[in-house]
């Protein structure tokens, strides 16, 4: 009997595990709003809700799939100024950018 207790152990121990991932995941991507509210809502539209395609974020997952993180960071720390987009790296901390892909993470389009 106590052997069939080990995989409803071990599913509950992960179900309690995924739930604490999932609310720090929430946890992140409120913060990340904030800060997105704070320095890309000028260009990105508040909470990354804009009209203009080119620069929509709810569409990264679309436009560059799995390579999308890679992409995220190398455009706001180095920027791409020959479009409008000034670097960040000295005003955004590792902290802040993890916050910030959890938040533009959260409000992928899914179509």
């Amino acid at each position: 009997m106590k052997y069939r207790m080990i995989p409803v152990a071990i599913f509950l121990s992960l179900y309690v595990l995924c739930g604490h991932a999932l609310a720090n995941d929430a946890r992140l991507a409120e913060k990340g709003r904030e800060i997105f509210n704070q320095f890309c809502y000028h260009c990105h539209g508040s909470d990354a809700i804009q009209g203009e395609r080119i620069r929509d974020l709810r569409r990264l997952t679309r436009r560059y799939g799995d390579e999308r993180h890679d992409v995220f960071l190398k455009t706001v720390t180095e920027g791409r100024t020959d479009k409008g987009m000034p670097s960040w790296k000295e005003s955004l901390s590792p902290q802040a950018l993890s916050e910030i892909w959890a938040f533009l993470e959260s409000v992928q389009n899914k179509d």
